[in-house]
């Protein structure tokens, strides 16, 4: 069931990230219980996301947008192409870390960030988007389900890395 999206109060511009924008994501990644339990807003670490957003740069299939008001970074979130077997090879599109600074959220820059990234999944030849949302996020699924989205599967996790 496809809901329609309430009319943005805001108007911002969506564009792809630059490294001049990746300590305001950081920051919005960290800005939350959740992010501050695993993200670093330390000077310390500045390199770290810098070499991950370098990374993700050259990869053809991911790409970090921003929205911005007046230049001033807003929000954020990841768009990754994956290549797939099932639903008849279809290409699904993945979106990771959407975030909305706390002062601007409920002016409409989800929704606007949401309809780009569906837009560019669709022109890069995907069929499916999907997303992931901590269980404990209840505000966050109603804003997904309120954009149409539906709790179709469960996720797991388990982290490799040590630290």
């Amino acid at each position: 069931m496809k809901t329609s999206r309430s009319k943005p109060s805001v108007a911002v511009v969506v564009r792809r990230a630059n490294t001049a924008d990746v300590a305001t994501i950081v920051q919005m990644l960290w800005d939350d219980e959740q992010g501050r339990q695993r993200e670093s807003v330390s000077q310390d670490q500045a390199s770290t996301y810098l070499s991950a957003f370098e990374l993700i740069e050259r990869d053809p299939n991911s790409q970090v947008l921003v929205a911005a008001i007046d230049d001033a970074v807003v929000g954020c979130l990841q768009l990754t192409v994956i290549p797939g077997l099932s639903y008849r090879g279809v290409k699904r599109a993945l979106v990771e870390d959407v975030r909305v600074v706390k002062s601007h959220r409920g002016h409409g820059i989800g929704n606007q960030m949401l309809a780009f990234a569906e837009a560019k999944a669709t022109e890069l030849g995907c069929g499916l988007i999907e997303l992931f949302v901590h269980d404990g996020r209840s505000d966050t699924h109603r804003f997904y389900e309120s954009a149409g989205y539906t709790g179709a599967h469960r996720g797991f996790r388990k982290n490799l890395s040590s630290g």
